[in-house]
């Protein structure tokens, strides 16, 4: 790992060319994990993503499979937010894919509006509250997407949110309950009669370690994408947040 960094601090071809083979082998989930955020920085990408001069881009592809992690505020916390580019921007958006932000929300025209629209969210949060509402989602729940708790007559818990369905919508004696935002054509009915209570949930329908997903590297840049809605502002100045 240190000679890796090293190269990534001279961030030259030889000083890559030097660390290939630290790429290859055997490594386990969490190595994979560690050696694929050491590699994925904009003075190494270009080796690799850009161009592949060392025939690297099969075993950085296997890395990304194998690799697990698990983000913190403290692990990233001394990442650097870049600067709005054309590259950062569609580098953020592929980190917004590859982290299935988009199967429940839109930015920019692409993903989902199940979920609360993201626009504007740049003018909401700073970039570590940002990443702090990503880490942690039910921290701040919108009305937008929230879900509910229905508790029924037979004991069970259903979470999810009520929604209208077309084909059903004269019946007025029971609901449609949509209990995954990722897959809003999926609803569970659920007659009047049987549902006891039902109160807002304190749990945010947004899965937790979404940004495990992600290099260091790839989270910046989603908070640039998601800042910069999609790049077409730009995001507030945040020069003493990191």
């Amino acid at each position: 790992m240190a000679s890796i960094e090293a190269a990534a601090t001279i961030g030259n071809l030889e000083s890559f060319g030097a660390v290939v083979d630290a790429l290859r082998g055997d490594h386990t989930s969490s190595e994979a994990g560690r050696i694929l955020d050491a590699v994925d920085v904009p003075s190494l990408r270009r080796f690799w993503k850009t161009s592949d001069p060392f025939r690297v881009g099969d075993i950085v592809k296997d890395l990304q499979q194998k690799a697990t992690r698990q983000h913190t505020m403290a692990s990233l916390s001394a990442i650097a937010i870049p600067e709005p580019s054309a590259g950062v921007i569609a580098s953020g958006r592929e980190a917004f894919m590859i982290a299935r932000c988009d199967a429940c929300h839109q930015v920019a025209g692409y993903g989902r509006a199940a979920g609360p629209d993201l626009r504007g969210i740049g003018m909401c949060y700073s970039n570590t509250e940002l990443i702090r509402h990503i880490l942690h989602p039910s921290l701040d729940l919108h009305d937008t997407g929230r879900f509910e708790k229905f508790l029924l007559t037979d004991g069970r818990v259903i979470t999810g949110r009520a929604v209208t369905n077309q084909s059903t919508s004269t019946d007025r004696s029971s609901v449609q309950i949509q209990t995954d935002l990722s897959n809003p054509d999926a609803v569970l009915p659920i007659k009047l009669s049987d549902i006891e209570q039902r109160q807002p949930s304190p749990v945010s329908p947004m899965p937790v370690g979404l940004l495990n997903s992600l290099t260091p590297t790839q989270v910046a840049e989603l908070v640039v994408y998601l800042r910069s809605d999609g790049g077409r502002l730009s995001p507030p100045d945040a020069s003493h947040d990191h």
